[in-house]
């Protein structure tokens, strides 16, 4: 960073800073001259069930952003990816309907549907093992809670950088119902709605919602359709059984539909450096806009079915949860990037999962607390690759993974009085998988000819064991304030790489992560402050990275592991609700998120020696991201208004292990805001919104490509949406 960026940068955050603190010295102002009036209630309560039980987030120690019903719709959270723009320190990117989940510096380790992140994903209690999963929840929530930090106790397997709670809408006990409909510009058309109410009543209740969006593309394509469209449908439903005061049956399950296309701008590493199919003739415009003949296409089906048991004892509560997923993805695009028909590529992807969860929880608010429990998770996935050209074709044929996952773990907190707790626990993890490649087929860009036999590769196997321990210690010193250390550390197993045939394993992934926190509310519930501090060492950090392999144009994915990494970081959340209506918030995240001893392949420069990248940052990790939002609700026209606007920033993000200029997100804010008319008989809600006000290009990914015969290099990127608006009318009953 140069002289002047940086002295630019520090006016930034000491701009933030001072508007921070204003705009909350003018809140704890107005509160304080509010007193204890009855026009202000205060903050709510915010319930979580992370801990497995239902506890107020202000109690339990462990640093978690919860975004309600309310904050999801008015954020008009859609999927995974709208996440990061109201959660400091998260970054998501969408590709190709995968979910790329990256939480205090850690997560995927690869695009690849196969490649796992190290940040777990839930929806209603079931790990969501699959990335295609992860962005097609997003309708009808009760709340998303995001736990930050190693959360390998209670959650186990690929939450060393933390886990995501989504929880959906129960049945009521009364016939509730909504439909809405919303239009904007790219031809934007949403449809949602829901219906819930008893079947037999006070022993079953039942609810359905479904979602649907559909628009034109974002990215102008000169030859063909455009690109970065959507066409979405989903369907959930949920029947609960009572069928005593003590044992209830939750069932549930779900359907989705993707048919959008997604758009990969492939634009070059040095502009002095054409691609070889340029210099054929084709065209490769700059920017976000493509030209691209290939009849791309991007189908998606996924579904599944949940089981959900709970048994209330006297002294504790049972809980079962077993589940079947499934997922279906077959894709084809552009392997040229141009508007010649010289090559492109396909791929089919199947994965199905099966797991089972068995937990006792204790009763809350006894001097000892426990949870004991035990999981099961098992899960095949098979990816096809197939590579077409005018002078050739090779084809990957169906690369197998299989993954078996055991765990058992317990946890206890011993209330040492009303004001400290302390908590330990402890889980042990098996896993265990298995690769085998089948009909791998010769003959790189070789004249097209009848397929030769094909090659067989594997299995290959190998397992791993751990434990990870976790320990915590609160102490509230006022009513309302709660401070607390903690110790945890994480696991995410080895595997396979299947894309590239990568028959020997990379290692595990470990991190210990030291915390401390405080989690506080003032001024009779007006003003809420929580922060945390934290140290995280990463050890065997897992990294995907191209090479080449001559003299083949192709390149080919690997996954090794770094020898280690360092995070430390703060965060800094406030909400404040000065007067009645008003509420403001402020969210901050530093990160300082480095490799340490690691020798990465340079991937604009794949023949040239090991590169020395101890002190680069990690992938996907912003030094400063934040977000602050305004909302303030007033009556009006016998109806209620309804203002909301958010900004949220973040700096440079770099996408590959050397932090290659060419890959790289520069520093970007993003504003959004909505307005909103509630009828006073609460049945009609009408919305005006726009997000991405300044209309900024920003990345959602990047990556490098092969470097072609004539010297040319790629960079391959996915995009965030433009600036899009609309109206969205709501009924309910």
């Amino acid at each position: 960073m140069n002289i002047y960026r940086k002295r630019s940068f520090n006016k930034f955050i000491l701009l933030y800073g001072v508007a921070s603190f204003v705009s909350l010295q003018s809140g704890v102002a107005l509160a304080q001259q509010a007193g204890g009036a009855d026009a202000s209630k205060g903050l709510e309560d915010i319930i979580v069930t992370a801990t497995r039980q239902s506890r107020n987030v202000q109690d339990i120690p462990i640093p978690a952003n919860v975004l309600d019903a309310t904050r999801l719709q008015d954020a008009r959270v859609k999927s995974a990816s709208d996440l990061q723009f109201v959660v400091p320190g998260l970054k998501v990117a969408n590709v190709s309907g995968l979910a790329r989940i990256t939480l205090r510096g850690i997560g995927a380790n690869g695009l690849s549907p196969t490649a796992e992140t190290g940040v777990a994903s839930y929806l209603d209690g079931v790990f969501l093992g699959s990335a295609y999963y992860q962005s097609r929840a997003f309708f009808d929530l009760d709340r998303v809670e995001v736990l930050r930090g190693p959360q390998g106790t209670l959650y186990g397997r690929n939450a060393t950088g933390g886990a995501i709670n989504i929880v959906s809408k129960a049945p009521t006990d009364t016939v509730s119902g909504a439909a809405s409909v919303t239009l904007g510009n790219y031809d934007l058309v949403e449809a949602e709605g829901f219906l819930s109410g008893p079947l037999v009543t006070d022993k079953l209740r039942a609810r359905i919602a479904y979602s649907g969006t559909w628009h034109d593309g974002y990215t102008p394509n000169s030859v063909g359709r455009n690109q970065d469209n959507a066409n979405a449908f989903s369907l959930r439903g949920r029947l609960v059984y009572d069928a005593t005061d003590r044992l209830s049956i939750d069932l549930g399950g779900d359907y989705s539909r993707d048919r959008s296309r997604a758009a990969i701008v492939a634009q070059r590493v040095d502009p002095a450096k054409p691609l070889l199919y340029e210099l054929l003739g084709g065209s490769l415009p700059t920017g976000r806009r493509i030209a691209q003949d290939a009849n791309t296409f991007n189908h998606i089906r996924a579904g599944g079915a949940r089981g959900t048991v709970t048994w209330d004892f006297d002294a504790a509560t049972l809980t079962s949860i077993t589940a079947y997923r499934k997922v279906r993805n077959d894709n084809a695009g552009e392997f040229d990037y141009t508007d010649l028909p010289i090559a492109t590529v396909g791929a089919k992807h199947r994965s199905h999962q099966f797991t089972q969860d068995i937990y006792i929880v204790s009763k809350a608010g006894r001097p000892l607390e426990w949870t004991v429990g035990s999981s099961y998770f098992r899960e095949v996935t098979s990816t096809s690759v197939d590579f077409n050209a005018v002078n050739g074709r090779v084809q990957l044929g169906s690369p197998r993974l299989s993954t078996s996952a055991y765990a058992a773990y317990g946890e206890l907190t011993y209330n040492i009085s009303s004001r400290i707790a302390l908590s330990g626990g402890v889980r042990y993890t098996h896993e265990k998988k298995s690769f085998e490649e089948a009909d791998i087929y010769s003959g790189i860009f070789s004249p097209i000819a009848p397929a030769p036999l094909p090659v067989h590769l594997g299995p290959f196997r190998d397992s791993w064991n751990k434990v990870t321990p976790h320990a915590s210690l609160s102490y509230k010193p006022a009513e309302r304030v709660m401070v607390y250390a903690s110790y945890s550390k994480g696991f995410k197993a080895g595997g396979f790489n299947s894309l590239s045939s990568q028959t020997s394993s990379f290692d595990p992934e470990n991190s210990t992560n030291y915390e401390v926190g405080i989690k506080s509310e003032w001024l009779d519930r007006r003003l809420r402050v929580n922060a945390s501090a934290f140290w995280n060492n990463y050890d065997g950090l897992q990294v995907q990275q191209r090479i080449v392999i001559p003299p083949s144009p192709l390149a080919v994915l690997i996954i090794n592991n770094a020898a280690s990494a360092r995070i430390r970081g703060l965060e800094l959340e406030l909400v404040a609700q000065p007067v009645e209506g008003l509420t403001l918030s402020h969210n901050l995240a530093y990160l300082d998120a480095t490799y340490r001893r690691y020798d990465a392949i340079n991937e604009l420069q794949p023949n040239s020696p090991l590169v020395l990248v101890d002190g680069n940052r990690l992938n996907s990790t912003p030094r400063w991201s934040g977000n602050t939002g305004l909302q303030y609700r007033f009556a009006a026209f016998s109806g209620t208004m309804i203002l909301n606007g958010d900004w949220s920033f973040q700096t440079k993000v770099y996408n590959n292990a050397t932090n290659a200029e060419a890959l790289t997100q520069s520093a970007y804010s993003a504003f959004n805001a909505n307005i909103s008319f509630d009828s006073g008989s609460d049945h009609w809600l009408l919305t005006g919104w726009i997000r991405n006000i300044t209309d900024k290009q920003v990345y959602a990914a990047r990556s490098a490509g092969a470097i072609d015969p004539a010297g040319g290099q790629a960079v391959i990127s996915y995009y965030l949406p433009p600036r899009t608006f609309g109206v969205t009318l709501e009924y309910r009953f």
